[in-house]
């Protein structure tokens, strides 16, 4: 429980801070909506879920919306900024209250 209350707390405090500006993301990005040719990207779409989202979105989206696929777990930071607090943040927000 201590833990708990820990991640809590922490969620919190960095929500209490200062935020940057929203910046426009995909918002679903996987591997099914990466269209590829010849090893090169030449498409992405499936873009309903796009919006103006805190800057860590992106990347905390893909995490969560392919946890059956460790392997695009492991690349995710090779092509989006990796955010792991933000990450460990969300894990808690997630756990407690889900997709709000």
């Amino acid at each position: 429980m201590d833990d708990d209350w820990k991640g809590i707390k922490e969620m919190a405090s960095k929500q209490d801070g200062p935020w940057p500006p929203p910046v426009f993301t995909h918002g679903d990005l996987n591997p099914f909506n990466i269209m590829v040719r010849d090893g090169r990207v030449v498409a992405i779409i499936d873009w309903e879920f796009a919006g103006w989202y805190p800057y860590y979105w992106e990347y905390t989206a893909a995490w969560y919306g392919n946890e059956t696929r460790k392997s695009w777990q492991g690349v995710l930071a090779r092509f989006l900024d990796p955010y792991p607090e933000e990450l460990k943040i969300d894990k808690t927000r997630q756990r407690y209250w889900g997709d709000l």
